[in-house]
């Protein structure tokens, strides 16, 4: 995050047209009002959003309760083939699923391939945080404790990855994009593969691992709650950060009335 430091609409050169107080104290509706708004800058939280989300999943997978749907299959498939690690069956999942919306749509694009390129890095990270914790103390009330902590990461993660207005990660992408090019709502997209993730994850389960383990109540609960979660650190973003980039400053600027349509989007 860069350095808090409080900026007004007139240091940006943009008004957000409502009321202000005049010069002799009353009610202007040609003054701005003051963005009081804690500044960040893109460029770092966007690796800031991969670094929340990996270590999110990774605190999920440690607790034993179930991990997140748009991990199971990954995580079903490291334990049934462990010749690749987990975070290596990441970014293979992710390609695949790339590769497929590319002919499905047949749009190959830049940001298809950037969205590739973070999931290679989620699951270097991963892998790494994993051998990190992998020693840490079992029982009941810790693992509770870092489910708890795991949804909390994984949620703000994504919450700041939706934030900074960049590629997404593969699986936003996967759904948002076949969203647009069939014309069906996003919520019965994510829906549809969100079952088809956890049939896949459980098949796998069955063929192969023959146990019960990597889908659980906390699978169930994050299915839940995390669209709930999301919103909340969203509409936290949107009201005490101002997004700005380093790079492309004015992409970034978001004046005071800008705020209503983001927070309203974020309850929907």
């Amino acid at each position: 995050m860069g350095a808090p430091v409080l900026v007004t609409e007139e240091e940006t050169g943009e008004g957000s047209g409502a009321a202000g107080l005049s010069a002799d104290g009353s009610v202007s509706s040609d003054l701005p009002l003051p963005d009081r708004r804690w500044v960040a800058y893109v460029e770092f939280l966007y690796p800031l959003a991969l670094l929340l989300i990996s270590l999110g999943v990774t605190f999920m997978v440690r607790a034993g309760f179930g991990i997140s749907v748009a991990s199971s299959v990954a995580y079903i498939a490291s334990l049934a083939f462990p010749a690749f690690s987990f975070g290596t069956w990441s970014y293979l999942v992710m390609g695949l699923l790339m590769l497929a919306l590319t002919l499905v749509t047949r749009k190959p694009r830049i940001g298809v391939l950037l969205s590739f390129g973070v999931s290679v890095v989620f699951g270097v990270l991963v892998d790494r945080f994993s051998a990190w914790v992998a020693p840490w103390p079992d029982g009941i009330p810790i693992q509770l404790l870092y489910y708890a902590v795991g949804i909390t990461l994984l949620t703000v993660g994504i919450a700041v990855f939706i934030d900074t207005g960049l590629p997404p990660n593969p699986y936003e992408r996967f759904v948002s994009d076949l969203s647009r090019h069939f014309g069906i709502p996003f919520r019965k997209v994510k829906t549809v593969y969100d079952l088809a993730s956890v049939a896949t994850a459980s098949l796998l389960l069955l063929l192969f691992v023959r146990r019960l383990v990597g889908i659980g109540p906390g699978t169930v609960f994050a299915a839940l709650a995390n669209g709930t979660l999301i919103g909340f650190w969203l509409r936290l973003l949107v009201r005490r950060v101002s997004v700005r980039s380093l790079l492309f400053p004015a992409r970034y600027v978001r004046p005071v009335h800008a705020l209503a349509r983001q927070v309203e989007t974020a309850n929907k």
